[in-house]
């Protein structure tokens, strides 16, 4: 996924790659006309996403995600996991197993587990 990055004092727009932004709030500087501003890419703020990959059909076999970005969309286990890789799901992000009628944090979920400690793990080393 690329996410598109906008100044909101020029109005310059860059793009990257989802993965190379931290979760959260960042703050960053526009190459522009060098003005300082935060953005937050699971929020949209001063930022959107430019392309979301979409799985094959998985019908009532996927799974979905409670997230903006992921609305109407299916999962199989591994896009699932790329999700996690990217950090767009956390321990705490809700959602629906295959065939289950309610959603559950991504922690609680086994196969999911040592995914997402490891993200953590690395997400820990990047911010020290």
């Amino acid at each position: 996924m690329e996410l598109e990055i906008k100044c909101p004092e020029c109005g310059k727009q860059s793009r990257t790659a989802w993965d190379r932004v931290p979760s959260g709030k960042v703050k960053t500087t526009c190459h522009g006309c060098q003005h300082q501003f935060n953005l937050n890419k699971e929020s949209s703020i001063n930022c959107k996403v430019l392309a979301v990959q979409e799985g094959p059909e998985y019908g009532d076999s996927g799974w979905k995600v409670e997230h903006p970005l992921c609305q109407g969309m299916e999962y199989d286990t591994e896009g699932m996991n790329g999700l996690i890789r990217s950090g767009m799901v956390g321990k705490d992000t809700r959602v629906l197993p295959p065939g289950e009628r309610g959603f559950r944090a991504a922690g609680e979920i086994p196969q999911f587990r040592k995914g997402l400690e490891q993200w953590e793990a690395k997400n820990a080393r990047a911010n020290r």
